[in-house]
């Protein structure tokens, strides 16, 4: 922890950087803004205790040496780039507006953010994925995903709501449900969906 001002800030730090430092403190504590004028005789050290509130004073203390520590780390490890006007390098652009539109209507993104949404659960993601290589059953999804059946059937049924799943019983034995993709309504979420990204 640092006392006072100058002492362990950081490497390399200079006699230029702590007067601003104590230049910044003595401001922030100014109750008029300015800078306070030190009293005649020995140069005051840089403290908390220098003004009259000595919470507030504690809180611009540390916040003006925290301030301090990230320029001096900034300009010892970290030089920053220099400062390029906008457009340097770059040429015209001619498809930007002239004027900011600010009659513009808000787009319709509702059945694609209920879409994100829904496949947003990680184990309903993959549900999908694994049903475009044809129809499975709860058991074989549950195994491959490492979860309970009935975890499993509850993300079926959300799906289902969904219209994008749809169940099928087995032909040759109807005590066994499967569960296929709905090829079309899965194309019309894959448009909903892509339309965001293009």
């Amino acid at each position: 922890m640092v006392s006072r001002a100058g002492e362990g800030i950081c490497d390399g730090s200079s006699p230029t950087r702590v007067t601003r430092l104590t230049s910044t403190f003595r401001r922030a504590l100014s109750p008029q803004g300015r800078p306070a004028q030190p009293a005649a005789g020995p140069a005051p050290q840089l403290s908390p205790n220098d003004h009259p509130d000595p919470v507030r004073s504690a809180q611009i203390y540390q916040r003006v040496l925290r301030q301090f520590r990230l320029r001096c780390h900034s300009q010892v490890r970290y030089p920053l780039r220099p400062r390029t006007r906008c457009g340097d390098g770059q040429q015209a652009r001619t498809d930007l507006p002239p004027e900011p539109r600010l009659n513009l209507p808000a787009p319709d993104i509702a059945d694609a953010a209920a879409v994100g949404a829904l496949l947003a659960e990680r184990n309903r993601a993959a549900i999908m994925r694994m049903l475009a290589d044809g129809p499975m059953c709860v058991c074989e999804t549950a195994v491959a995903l490492g979860e309970k059946q009935n975890n499993v059937s509850m993300h079926l049924a959300r799906l289902r709501d969904a219209g994008l799943v749809r169940a099928v019983r087995h032909p040759g034995d109807a005590r066994w449900m499967f569960y296929e993709r709905d090829t079309e309504r899965c194309s019309t979420a894959a448009d909903l969906i892509g339309g965001l990204l293009r």
